[in-house]
């Protein structure tokens, strides 16, 4: 369950908490007269009131929102009056933490972009894309099908060139420049849809030619200038990968980065320096996450967000029913000896709870304690820690735990539907998962036809398109079909092939199809298989990877981050990164219990002098 949802799912819980102890206590049944006047009644123990009206935590009382008295006492998210996690809004009692309608505050409403969707996590709107029915991607303001859009091919700003008859046009996520596949920049089809280049031939501006011109390199083929091809940037086949909230261009053979306006560029990433906490204020300007929270950044600087049932005190994330420090409120510490339990400062912990360090905790239930003080469970990445006594996890919204990690089954192809269900990838295309369903795209150059990739120009059973079969006797050349092949083609069982170049009769018409890893299209130069990688991934040692999120193989180097003790290694935007499990602090050379480390007592860095932490407090 997303923290969004786990915030809704908390408000209706307390609001039917709070219909049921109303009840209760004022005698409610089904002859008494509801219509007299509520004010003035006493506010159950979450701090809720009845429709209509909100707690004053000042009076405790319950009284229409124009009477609110004081703001609060200090509690866990308590605002003028509100239940415990919500805040007064002109008569309502949002949660800021996770409504869309008052993200962060009151009447800061979320915005969608095109096609997409917004929601509020941790009080700052985040914007999404839908993945039904197909995939999308959030490229500035809209939900963009980097498959087809020519003004985003393959990646956010990767734009199309026209091609011989003034069209851009993008498939399967690589830009075309004419009517036919490949027209204008490819030998199969160089210039405007003509017949394919003969064999050593290269295609330069349109046209068949016996070598590239000078300062152009010969890339699969097509005559490209690597000082300036956002798809052969400084070599072939090193394509430039577009940001979100920007576009890019190649000058002089390297990839350079154009940022939307109010984004700034860091390290290859366009960010919003005002509210990113991993860039805030400035691009080395990361925001310290703190335990049982999330950081956020508010106009250019650090802040922290709490997670339910926690309040912000002196810049940590404390559970104020159980911390003897802030004992029922920020700031009311319990005497020597005695401990915090329901809010309440005694000598011993309450039934069903454990003394850890002079915090009463429930060890069958608390992720940072779980079956004894020592245990903390780990978080995985898009979920977070559970505790039933024993260790678990949780999925975020729309995900399922599949093999001890979050995978959303609508679109993973090795998990399509359900947990394992991998998609077979086809020859000469992949496989890919869309609504829950497989499905098949095939590399360029290659048809669909009832699941398979077919080479139209050349297979006898689809000549010139699906299910056009030549004659007894003939073979198929370019898409026609004729009695013989062309000179520097190769008859292959009724296929005019060019096993210099074709990726299923490479060097030879039998056993030479070029097998690519996942996540690649195969090549075939001069008889010898080879692959190229989707966009926007690196070849890492044979594997086609996303380098800028995959932590076992993490930026242009394709680095193993290494795992922190108490966490997991996370990779984003191409750097290493550590997510801590619940109770831990991410410090900047590790995770840290804050309560109790003595090199890090209560904030990242703070030493104590005697060598004791102690509730977050040097003793």
């Amino acid at each position: 369950m997303s923290r969004f949802a786990r915030h809704r799912s908390a408000h209706l819980v307390r609001v039917g908490l709070a219909w049921l102890a109303l009840a209760g206590s004022f005698g409610w049944g089904c002859a008494t007269d509801l219509t007299g006047d509520l004010a003035g009644r006493p506010c159950d123990s979450h701090g809720a009131c009845v429709a209509g009206y909100v707690c004053d935590r000042a009076s405790n009382e319950c009284v229409p929102p124009s009477e609110v008295g004081a703001a609060g006492n200090g509690e866990a998210g308590t605002s003028s009056g509100c239940g415990q996690g919500f805040t007064h809004c002109g008569g309502e009692c949002p949660d800021t933490t996770s409504d869309p309608k008052h993200c962060g505050g009151c009447g800061t409403v979320c915005t969608k972009p095109l096609n997409g969707f917004a929601d509020c996590q941790y009080s700052r709107c985040r914007a999404g894309c839908p993945d039904t029915p197909i995939p999308l991607t959030l490229c500035g303001s809209a939900c963009i099908d980097l498959t087809s859009d020519a003004e985003n091919c393959g990646a956010c700003g990767v734009r199309c060139p026209p091609g011989a008859d003034g069209r851009a046009v993008c498939t399967n996520g690589s830009c075309e420049t004419g009517a036919c596949t490949g027209a204008a920049a490819s030998t199969a089809a160089c210039g405007a849809c003509e017949p394919p280049c003969d064999v050593g031939s290269v295609c330069a501006a349109g046209a068949c030619q016996s070598a590239c011109p000078k300062n152009q390199e010969n890339c699969g083929g097509n005559c490209v200038d690597t000082s300036s091809s956002v798809a052969h940037c400084g070599a072939c086949d090193t394509a430039c990968r577009a940001p979100g909230h920007g576009s890019v261009g190649c000058s002089d053979g390297t990839c350079e980065v154009t940022c939307d306006d109010g984004f700034t560029e860091c390290n290859g990433v366009c960010v919003d320096t005002l509210e990113d906490p991993a860039h805030c204020g400035a691009c080395d300007g990361a925001c310290t996450t703190p335990a049982h929270g999330a950081a956020i950044c508010d106009a250019g600087a650090c802040d922290i967000a709490c997670d339910d049932g926690y309040a912000k005190c002196d810049g940590r994330c404390v559970n104020t029913a159980l911390d003897p420090k802030n004992c029922g409120s920020c700031g009311s510490a319990c005497a020597s000896g005695e401990v915090c339990s329901n809010r309440s400062c005694m000598v011993g912990c309450s039934a069903g709870l454990e003394d850890c360090d002079d915090e009463c905790v429930d060890l069958t239930a608390d992720p940072a304690h779980c079956g004894d003080c020592a245990t903390s469970c780990p978080m995985p990445a898009q979920g977070h820690a559970t505790c039933d006594g024993t260790c678990g996890f949780a999925c975020d919204s729309g995900l399922v735990a599949c093999h001890g990690a979050c995978i959303d089954v609508r679109s993973d192809a090795n998990n399509c539907g359900k947990c394992g269900q991998a998609c077979p990838a086809p020859q000469n295309g992949s496989a890919v998962c869309a609504a829950k369903a497989c499905g098949v795209r095939c590399n360029n150059a290659y048809t669909d036809c009832s699941g398979a990739c077919i080479d139209t120009q050349s297979d006898r059973g689809h000549c010139g398109g699906c299910d056009k079969t030549c004659k007894t006797g003939e073979v198929c050349a370019g898409g026609n079909c004729v009695t013989s092949c062309d000179a520097g083609t190769t008859n292959c069982s009724g296929s005019c092939v060019d096993t210099q170049n074709d990726t299923s009769h490479c060097g030879a018409c039998t056993d030479a199809v070029c097998t690519p890893p996942a996540n690649a299209a195969p090549t075939c130069e001069k008889g010898v298989c080879g692959f190229t990688c989707q966009s926007g991934l690196t070849n890492c040692g044979g594997s086609c990877v996303d380098a800028s999120s995959d932590p076992t193989h993490c930026g242009a180097n394709c680095m193993a981050c290494a795992a922190p003790t108490n966490g997991v290694a996370t990779c984003t935007d191409g750097v290493c990164g550590r997510s801590c499990n619940s109770g831990f602090t991410s410090c900047s050379n590790g995770c840290f219990n804050l309560s109790n480390d003595k090199n890090n007592c209560g904030a990242c860095g703070k030493k104590c002098a005697g060598g004791v932490c102690l509730l977050s407090a040097c003793l």
